[in-house]
């Protein structure tokens, strides 16, 4: 089997992991069918008033097989979770069984976590198994506390990152 080599770059730390390529599946669509019942597919929750979260939620919904919905569309108590959440990270709403990303179905992910399961989704492009292999990356137990302190920063500064505005910037 090919294998691919992904290097993520992060603030002062360079990891290089190597993943097998995994095979590009076609987009599952808004729903799943698993065994004849509609399951829905998993969401990534982000907020809509920031430009940047809005650039990263529009470059994935290009390349992944979830739903991206802004957390201001939401019924956040039907969803289980509560406006402090949502506006300081972004979340992962598995859907179903959770099969089609690796990870488990149940409770939402917040942070850095949930960006390893949108990565996880991607389907459909030249790098897909790249994107898949850093999500698989990131979310490993010896990996977690560095991604998610990556995520607070960039969180933190997200007014500053390229398509941040003002509306970005977290109340302290």
């Amino acid at each position: 089997m090919p294998v691919v080599t992904v290097v993520v770059v992060v603030p002062v730390v360079l990891v290089v992991a190597h993943a097998p390529i995994l095979p590009d599946l076609p987009p599952a669509g808004p729903l799943r069918e698993d065994d004849g019942v509609p399951t829905p597919a998993p969401v990534l929750v982000y907020d809509a008033d920031c430009a940047f979260c809005t650039r990263c939620a529009q470059w994935l919904a290009a390349r992944a097989t979830c739903r991206v919905e802004p957390w201001q569309s939401l019924d956040l108590a039907a969803v289980g979770l509560t406006p402090e959440q949502v506006r300081t990270a972004a979340w992962w709403l598995p859907g179903g069984t959770g099969t089609d990303t690796g990870t488990d179905a149940g409770a939402p992910r917040g942070g850095a976590r949930a960006v390893a399961a949108s990565l996880r989704a991607c389907r459909g492009t030249t790098l897909s198994a790249a994107y898949r292999a850093a999500g698989v990356l990131v979310d490993l137990p010896p990996v977690r506390p560095l991604a998610a302190l990556v995520y607070r920063w960039v969180a933190a500064n997200r007014y500053r990152l390229p398509g941040g505005t003002a509306a970005c910037r977290l109340e302290d």
